[in-house]
Formats: structure tokens, C-alpha cells, sequence
């Protein structure tokens, strides 16, 4: 762990070398030897999340509002628990989390509450896919994609065809042109 001490290169600075063992040797405290405080916060972020000991209390202690809503985020999306998305401030990743854990539990009902017209859209093209039905696709308002939401209810049904392999399903969009 002394090594990092030794490193003068620009190209690799000892806070890389440190956070680099934490991650390998799954060590916190290395963490802790990063200078700035943002880079601590990331190092804490990638060591909770990419090791099995990746606890709720991990998240409360990183300091950096935006590595802690993340780690939540990502807390919550593996544990599936949608109690957990209330510890997020930011209302993008909260309905980010919202809108995840519904794509993998296969329910479209949570997105129906989701304010953000792009997480509802994902949220309904998610849940068509995973449980291979077009029926969520139907509650996509969107009509043109954009860069703000490419989700339509055509590249739903598009989607839907591709992960189940069946392309009889896209025979169902001409059926669709009267939804708008």
C-alpha cells in the first residue's frame, strides 16, 4: 500500500493508485487517503457497489449528495425495494429508481405515478419488455422521439419484437396507428 506514496507520474497520481487498491483489495480505509474529498466520495461509491458487502449504512456515509443518491439508487435497484428510493434527493433518479424496479418486477402500476414523462416512458417500454407483452406499451403518450424521450409506443412494440425474437409482434403496430 506504501507504493502510492512513491508515484511522482502525472499520468497516474497516488489518489488513482489508491483508490485503484481499495477497489482491488476491497479496503475502505484507502479510500480515505484520497486528497479531495469528491474523489473519496467516488471511491466510496465503486467500493460499495462493485463488492458483496454493499449495505444501506455504506450509502449514508459517503458525503458527496450526488455519489449518495447514486448509491442509493443503485442500493435500491438491487435489492428491488422501492422504500429505498425515498432516501434520494434528487427527483430524477428518484423516479429513476422508481421507474428501474418496476422494469424488474414487471409491473407497469408504479409508472403511472411517475411525473417525469421520460421515466414513464422507459418505465412502460421496460416492463413491456421484460414480461414480453405489448399491453404496457399502449400508456407511452409519446408520439415523435427526441433526444428528451426517444420512447414511442411503435419503438415499444419494436422493442417488445426484439427481445422476444418474434417479429409477428411489429404486425401489431399497424393496429396501433388509431391510439393517437
Amino acid at each position: 500500500v506504501g507504493v502510492c506514496d512513491f508515484i511522482e507520474d502525472t499520468h497516474y497520481s497516488k489518489d488513482q493508485c489508491y483508490a485503484d487498491l481499495a477497489y482491488l483489495l476491497n479496503d475502505e480505509l484507502l479510500c480515505q487517503k484520497r486528497k479531495n474529498k469528491d474523489n473519496r466520495n467516488q471511491c466510496y461509491y465503486y467500493l460499495y457497489l462493485y463488492h458483496d458487502r454493499f449495505d444501506i449504512n455504506d450509502c449514508r456515509n459517503i458525503t458527496d449528495s450526488y455519489f449518495r443518491d447514486s448509491c442509493f439508487l443503485e442500493f435500491a435497484v438491487a435489492r428491488k425495494d422501492y422504500n429505498i428510493c425515498i432516501y434520494l434527493h434528487d427527483a430524477d433518479q428518484k423516479e429513476s429508481c422508481t421507474a428501474r424496479i418496476a422494469e424488474q418486477k414487471g409491473s407497469a402500476v408504479p409508472c403511472k405515478q411517475l411525473k417525469n414523462p421520460y421515466w414513464m416512458d422507459y418505465c412502460f417500454q421496460g416492463v413491456a419488455v421484460m414480461t414480453g407483452t405489448i399491453a404496457p406499451c399502449a400508456d407511452i403518450k409519446n408520439a415523435q422521439s427526441s433526444a428528451e424521450n426517444p420512447f414511442t409506443l411503435h419503438g415499444c412494440i419494436s422493442a417488445v419484437a426484439k427481445q422476444s425474437n418474434d417479429p409477428g409482434i411489429c404486425y401489431q403496430i399497424s393496429e396501433t396507428q388509431d391510439m393517437y
